[in-house]
């Protein structure tokens, strides 16, 4: 997670105002799927500002929050006092023995080694235990509108290509695990309309736009502000997959 830890911590405040909430549904559907902690912590792998954590927190059980960059943890502590955060990479973090009846990955799945993350998870949890990897998609409703910023991201050297839903990348990766059963991806679709100010502040939150030259960036903002007239109408699609350690 080394990009990770650089890019975003740069700027911890406007990705905590500029990152839309999760739906609390999501939270819901994780929870109906893990079952009851039994006294048991859940962990949290990748927390940010802590965007996902608002999810469980106050559900009853205690949470553990893996953050690497001290910036984004420390935002992360302030909103939510009562969670342990500890300061560490996923990789280079031991679990303890006791096990977790939860680990989710919101947003940061793809920052972890794809050649030791499912192990690392399943590891993390007891038997019995549920991993949740979460993704949010946005897609622009206005086919004109999508074009322009598009278009503008391109000409700024910003890659526009999407990953793959996780449906095709995360689940076949926890069906080759022997330790991993009972595998289902689930979805949300809602609704948003941003502001062309907020639509920015977001794009500025996103790692291509982090990893530009300052010139680069100031480009990107300029060339946005010019392919946006109003509102942008937004579908926001979270994807969960769940699978749950057999053994």
């Amino acid at each position: 997670m080394t990009v990770v830890s650089t890019v975003f911590g740069e700027v911890a405040a406007l990705y905590d105002e500029a990152r839309p909430p999760h739906s609390p549904r999501i939270g819901d559907l994780v929870l109906a799927y893990a079952g009851a902690a039994g006294g048991a912590a859940a962990l949290e792998i990748g927390a940010g500002t802590g965007s996902a954590t608002a999810l469980f927190v106050g559900r009853g059980f205690p949470i553990t929050c893996v953050e690497p960059d001290a910036r984004m943890a420390r935002r992360l502590v302030a909103r939510f006092p009562g969670v342990a955060v500890a300061a560490s990479t996923f990789e280079d973090w031991t679990p303890p023995p006791e096990g977790f009846f939860l680990a989710y990955a919101a947003l940061s799945w793809h920052w972890l080694d794809p050649l030791t993350r499912v192990d690392r998870a399943v590891r993390a949890l007891r038997v019995g235990g549920a991993l949740a990897v979460i993704e949010c998609r946005l897609t622009i409703r206005d086919p004109a509108i999508a074009a322009r910023i598009a278009q503008a991201l391109s000409d700024a050297g910003v890659p526009t290509g999407a990953r793959p839903p996780l449906r095709e990348w995360v689940v076949p990766e926890l069906q080759d695990c022997p330790q991993v059963t009972d595998v289902a991806v689930d979805a949300i679709t809602e609704p948003l309309s941003w502001s062309a100010e907020r639509y920015v502040a977001f794009v500025r939150t996103v790692s291509p736009f982090r990893t530009l030259p300052a010139a680069g960036q100031a480009q990107v903002v300029e060339a946005l502000g010019d392919a946006i007239d109003g509102e942008v109408a937004l579908d926001r699609e979270t994807s969960v997959v769940l699978a749950r350690r057999s053994r």
